[in-house]
């Protein structure tokens, strides 16, 4: 049994944290603490013989270190992060850089981005109840606004409570933005097909549910 399989992270929404890497990476990511596993299938990806798969393991939000994020810059942005072989899951995350490298810290619970405010504006609703909650994004072209609002700035502050966490951002000419959630808030909409507001998560605590991976890996649930 490979150990970095199956890791039920996340409140068990995790199973891998996996990467396909040239066989002459294969150093660097052993040092990365990754595995290779020998057979490994991934939906319409078939490696080719100058590739092969390794498995690691991701690291919570508090094992990271709130430290080690102050400071760090936004690259980028993603609403569409995790894979379960023909679609994905809608994990939330930030590709951030530090002295450290590029990572991404994600949020990994169901279609997060609607559990996600921006400067106390949720992130995304189902269009049913759209018009109650004027979610940021509503059209493609708001996608732009959200990237302008978040690639260059830097993490000025995070606050991670048991069950909240705050995300401070700065940008150079000092404009300030934050992203934060809940474990449940009114400010979440209800779910499009049940009309029923859910919990971000039933078990653990928050910052079982953001994970830290290194650039180019993928969550798998």
């Amino acid at each position: 049994m490979h150990p970095y399989k199956d890791l039920q992270m996340a409140g068990g929404m995790v199973k891998e944290n996996y990467v396909v890497i040239k066989r002459r990476q294969r150093k660097l990511w052993l040092h990365r603490e990754f595995k290779p596993i020998w057979y490994y299938p991934i939906f319409l990806r078939i490696p080719k013989l100058s590739e092969i798969v390794m498995l690691g393991k991701p690291q919570t939000i508090s094992e990271y270190t709130i430290e080690k994020l102050i400071g760090a810059s936004i690259l980028d942005f993603s609403t569409c992060l995790g894979d379960y072989g023909m679609g994905g899951p809608g994990f939330f995350g930030i590709r951030v850089q530090n002295v450290e490298g590029i990572f991404w810290l994600t949020y990994c619970i169901w279609a997060a981005d609607e559990h996600i405010l921006l400067d106390n504006r949720v992130m995304s609703t189902h269009s049913n109840v759209s018009k109650y909650f004027q979610p940021w994004l509503k059209t493609e072209g708001d996608w732009d606004t959200i990237e302008a609002m978040l690639k260059d700035t830097l993490i000025e502050d995070v606050d991670l409570q048991e069950h909240s966490l705050k995300i401070t951002l700065r940008k150079k000419d000092g404009e300030m933005h934050t992203l934060n959630t809940q474990r449940e808030s009114n400010a979440f909409p209800p779910q499009g097909g049940t009309g029923k507001r859910r919990r971000s998560y039933e078990t653990g605590i928050m910052s079982d549910y953001w994970l830290v991976t290194y650039d180019e890996t993928v969550l798998r649930v």
